[in-house]
């Protein structure tokens, strides 16, 4: 059983892995916006990854009425979920989910607005990687901290190196 087991994991790519790990994060969102009678028969949990990408990628088209507001939600879901697990730091996140931005349609500035609602929904995800440990957390002060970091992601231009003004 370890030796198959093994062989499995050898032949999954790191990008294979993280679809896994988002994949469970992505079920729990779609439990709560999706009529289990969709899938036909089949249960979230019988859905591969791959499918639940496909699932996610197409809840445009099999949801018209499906908001953007319903789509942050979902990404907001996702995003706690990985944060709360560790899979993912607050700091790289941007990156991380850019793809499932990309198959829900969001923006950059729909991260850093899902991130804000976590800071003050829940800074504990946050407060270890965003405040000096001296520094009493509340959920307003992270949210304070992301915005102030958002506001400057924005500022930089292409090629310029932070912390360095045009001329």
């Amino acid at each position: 059983m370890g030796f198959a087991w093994l062989l499995r994991t050898l032949h999954r790519s790191h990008a294979q892995y993280e679809r896994e790990r988002m994949a469970t994060s992505l079920r729990k969102q779609l439990r709560k916006i999706l009529d289990p009678s969709m899938l036909e028969g089949r249960s979230l949990e019988d859905l591969s990854p791959n499918e639940v990408y496909t699932l996610v990628k197409a809840l445009d088209k099999l949801l018209p009425e499906m908001s953007k507001q319903s789509r942050l939600q979902a990404y907001i879901g996702v995003v706690q979920d990985l944060l709360s697990q560790q899979v993912v730091s607050e700091l790289n996140s941007l990156k991380f989910f850019s793809k499932l931005r990309q198959d829900l349609d969001l923006k950059d500035s729909d991260h850093f607005e899902a991130m804000e609602s976590i800071a003050l929904t829940q800074p504990s995800l946050l407060v270890s990687q965003e405040l000096p440990s001296s520094t009493p957390a509340d959920s307003e002060t992270v949210a304070k901290t992301l915005r102030r970091r958002r506001d400057r992601n924005q500022t930089i231009t292409f090629g310029e190196a932070p912390g360095r003004s045009r001329r």
